[in-house]
């Protein structure tokens, strides 16, 4: 039996792509000039996105029966959500993963509830910690003390969710798109 490790997730609309690349040679650039010692990964743009749920190995009766469950999802509208800030996880001095986040917007927070309810429907386990939305920029090898600098304020734009499986190559992983599900304004009166 063949086990997929899955998640759920947005991209980024191809017009901010660039703008998320400035912002990553900014961090490698403070990094630089810091004197960091850590390796630093910078994530290929191709890998950009905001995850919804982290799902973890799935077979692929699993995979049908969420599909399922997000299909029968009511209408969801399209979400718009800030990044404005620098983030770094797990903590600015112990950072293993640094990108660009803000403060969950209604829409996104609707979304991921929806998106939850239809995994937990589906038996899937959800994670307890908080969600904080961000797209990670760069990866580091060791616990990095990472140094802040400003971002511009961008908006991301999304009109469709995707079920992403993440596929381990000698170049780090690679995100498949399997699936796509729209998300369309509720029908009016």
């Amino acid at each position: 039996m063949r086990y997929q490790r899955l998640f759920l997730g947005v991209l980024p609309q191809p017009e901010i792509v660039k703008d998320l690349e400035a912002i990553q040679q900014a961090f490698s650039a403070a990094l630089e000039k810091s004197g960091v010692k850590s390796k630093a990964r910078a994530i290929s743009p191709l890998n950009f996105h905001l995850t919804l749920h982290f799902i973890g190995p799935a077979t692929s009766e699993g995979i049908e029966r969420f599909r399922a469950g997000f299909r029968a999802m009511p209408p969801e509208a399209p979400v718009r959500q800030p990044l404005d800030r620098p983030v770094a996880f797990p903590s600015p001095t112990h950072c293993r993963v640094a990108g660009i986040g803000g403060e969950v917007s209604s829409g996104l927070e609707k979304l991921w509830k929806s998106t939850g309810l239809a995994l937990h429907q589906s038996e899937i386990p959800l994670e307890s910690r908080e969600y904080r939305p961000h797209v990670s920029l760069m990866r580091f090898n060791r616990p990095t003390r990472f140094p802040q600098i400003e971002v511009p304020a961008l908006e991301l734009s999304c009109d469709a969710f995707f079920l992403f499986e993440s596929v381990s190559s000698g170049r780090g992983p690679k995100y498949e798109i399997i699936d796509e599900f729209t998300l369309a304004a509720p029908p009016g009166p």
